[in-house]
């Protein structure tokens, strides 16, 4: 039974070491797409002030 516990918690661990590292891949994925955003927006009011 002892055994068994040491499994499951351990089987936890690793599963929530995986969901912390999938969620920081979220999370800079999501920094990288903001920047661009950023970065977009930035050229499209340069080109605007061009144009004007």
């Amino acid at each position: 039974l002892q055994q068994c516990c040491i499994q499951q918690a351990s089987q936890k661990r690793r599963k929530n070491y995986q969901l912390k590292l999938k969620t920081n891949e979220l999370i800079q994925e999501q920094e990288a797409i903001h920047d661009d955003i950023f970065s977009l927006k930035t050229t499209m009011n340069d080109i605007k002030c061009d144009v004007n």
